[in-house]
């Protein structure tokens, strides 16, 4: 390979996804079957409790079970069987749990799963310390520093999402971008403002919908109304955010043609050409501009050139370090390879100059509709605040310590494993004419 062809190479930064494991392995993967040296530092117990457990994988096969004792501390469960085995749990790596007559579910990204049972009188003292070491690491990896605005909301909750259903007591925090529970028995939960589409109120409770989700919020007691009141708020002012955003790029635009534009973009999500024209063809057309001032315009007419089929869309979003960061746009676009293979492609760039760009490309799913397609790119966007390399990392990446905080997010965000799944590569920008033809080698390879 020529020097020229080896520069490509390097610009291109192709981070393909290693070939899945065998059943074997993943098994190992997620249980992590290892006998705990004397020697090695651990972190510092917080709880140790008895009961008996089960382990399933995938199949819903039992692969152990037996009376043990359970260790907790900051980072993850151990299990020491009465057999001299033991079992190490993550507690980034655990997808989801839940509680059912005093037995704990832990379930596992691979499909496998964990049941705790017969703990006696430390049963409440188990989960209350297992679940507030869940809020604490999802809080701090899932949500990435995200701001509380007010807390101290105590009442009951009925979540219902994508056919699963949880209830039960929570506390509740207002946040930046999003509302949060921390429920008292089960996994933290977070609703996106901009994902609400509808908030309704009677006999003192609150309904929430967001798409494939309904939430409902009683028996706050005299909180009620400042509970309402501040969730109210801080819609309010996501959206005044985007609007004023939008009037920074479109300042000739008349003030109601950008309320009715920020309802559909509010915090960064992406909307076709065909819903924005529908507010005001001028949207779209200043926006095209400001892909100029960041420099994008032209890797964007390009990628348009090779758009055969389908919508474009585009979103815009503040950082949520605001100043320091600058605003960015982002756009979605189908393309297609000179073979006719089809592709999703994204590209970002932010009005900073020392913004980074570049330009991510994923296999177009053969029975997946463009528009369910930018659904999911929305919501895992929004679930991650927008960061990009939880997309493109490689698996092992994930293993170095600077990385490890985004494994929770994988394992609990459906849309971020799909993208996972679907990512071919990126291409750094350089100069226009590499860009291109890393572009061209990266679809026609």
């Amino acid at each position: 390979m020529d020097e020229k062809n080896i520069n490509n190479q390097q610009n291109i930064d192709n981070q393909q996804k290693e070939p899945q494991q065998s059943g074997e392995e993943t098994k190992e993967t997620q249980f992590t079957k290892t006998a705990i040296s004397e020697e090695e530092k651990e972190p510092s117990v917080i709880l140790e409790v008895k009961g008996d457990f089960v382990l399933i994988d995938e199949t819903g096969k039992e692969i152990e079970s037996d009376r043990a004792k359970f260790v907790l501390d900051e980072e993850k469960l151990s299990i020491f069987s009465e057999t001299g085995k033991a079992t190490s749990l993550p507690l980034r790596n655990i997808s989801d749990f839940f509680v059912e007559d005093y037995k704990i579910y832990l379930l596992l990204p691979s499909g496998g799963k964990v049941i705790i049972s017969q703990l006696g009188y430390q049963y409440e003292d188990f989960v209350r310390v297992f679940t507030k070491l869940r809020h604490e690491i999802i809080q701090k990896e899932l949500l990435l520093k995200e701001g509380v605005r007010k807390s101290g909301f105590e009442g009951e909750y009925d979540y219902q999402s994508e056919g699963k259903r949880h209830h039960g007591k929570t506390k509740v925090e207002i946040c930046d971008t999003g509302l949060v529970l921390k429920p008292e028995q089960g996994d933290l939960i977070r609703i996106p403002y901009s994902e609400i589409r509808e908030i309704s109120e009677k006999d003192y409770k609150i309904f929430i919908n967001a798409p494939a989700t309904s939430l409902e919020l009683s028996l706050f007691g005299e909180k009620f109304t400042s509970l309402s009141g501040e969730l109210k708020q801080a819609l309010a002012e996501l959206s005044l955010r985007t609007q004023e955003l939008l009037k920074e790029f479109l300042p000739e635009l008349d003030p109601l043609i950008i309320k009715k534009a920020a309802e559909l973009l509010k915090d960064g999500q992406a909307v076709s050409k065909t819903e924005l024209d529908k507010v005001s063809p001028k949207i779209w057309s200043e926006l095209e501009k400001e892909l100029s001032k960041i420099g994008i315009l032209e890797s964007y007419n390009y990628l348009k050139s090779l758009s055969k089929i389908g919508e474009i869309f585009v979103g815009i979003k503040r950082d949520l370090m605001g100043d320091l960061t600058g605003e960015y746009i982002w756009f979605l676009m189908p393309i297609s390879s000179e073979r006719g293979d089809n592709f999703f492609v994204m590209e970002a760039g932010s009005t900073i100059e020392s913004g980074g760009k570049a330009t991510y490309l994923f296999k177009m799913p053969a029975q997946e509709d463009i528009e369910s397609l930018v659904q999911k790119f929305n919501r895992c966007m929004l679930a991650i605040n927008f960061r990009r390399e939880p997309i493109y990392l490689k698996d092992e990446d994930l293993e170095k310590p600077d990385y490890s905080k985004y494994k929770i997010a994988i394992s609990k965000i459906p849309e971020l494993k799909l993208l996972r799944q679907l990512f071919a590569g990126r291409v750094i920008h350089t100069s226009p004419e590499n860009w291109q033809e890393n572009i061209n080698q990266l679809i026609n390879q």
